[in-house]
């Protein structure tokens, strides 16, 4: 028996492919792509991540305008598998590192930046000697220069205090500030303890690099 909801029937009709209607086709990708994070199917769940981005770039007929509020969404929603699933979180941020999308985050929900920089930072261990995660970094500290006007937390404000002014005291204690921060956000919760290492071997590299002597205590 077919589901009385009309939502759920054009879920239906894009996964039997029965839709040549685009506005349907679009509107049931970003219903399959809410249920499948609402299931926990992260795998499937970045497929319609995907095709979202698919339909939202790729539709001619979209207003500038139209685009933006469809990739703000769509960033917001992306942050469930970002922090959910870990095999799904470099292709994501590299997604958000993409041109249009650093647009968004800019002009659209810059508050983002808390969530982009945890994603970078935590992902140390795995990618520091790899030229595209070096790229993503160097990318990070601009853009945290760029909108430290707009937007700053205790997570961008350790950026910049570590890449920017180059102040160990303020970047250690923005560290601080951060790990609470962190173990209060829904998001981010999970990922604390690994971005507090990560950040503390951070300090130490930068701190390594500008200085000859350095005191053990």
């Amino acid at each position: 028996m077919a589901p009385e909801s009309p939502h759920f029937s054009l879920v239906e009709m894009l996964i039997l492919g029965q839709t040549t209607d685009n506005d349907k086709e679009r509107e049931a990708t970003w219903g399959k792509m809410a249920c499948e994070i609402l299931s926990v199917n992260w795998e499937s769940a970045v497929d319609e991540i995907s095709k979202v981005q698919e339909h939202i770039d790729g539709r001619l007929s979209n207003t500038p305008l139209a685009q933006l509020h469809a990739r703000t969404w769509l960033i917001h929603w992306s942050l469930f598998p970002l922090f959910n699933h870990e095999p799904t979180r470099e292709k994501i941020t590299d997604t958000f590192f993409s041109p249009a999308y650093i647009n968004t985050i800019q002009t659209s929900c810059p508050w983002i930046l808390r969530y982009l920089a945890a994603a970078v930072i935590t992902a140390r261990n795995r990618g520091r000697n790899s030229n595209p995660y070096q790229k993503q970094f160097k990318d990070l500290i601009r853009i945290v220069r760029q909108e430290g006007y707009e937007y700053s937390d205790p997570v961008t404000d350790f950026i910049k205090a570590l890449y920017i002014d180059f102040d160990f005291e303020e970047a250690q204690k923005k560290l601080i500030e951060s790990e609470e921060i962190l173990k209060n956000d829904f998001f981010l919760l999970g990922h604390a303890d690994q971005f507090v290492d990560a950040a503390r071997h951070l300090i130490s590299e930068s701190y390594c690099k500008i200085h000859q002597r350095i005191d053990i205590k």
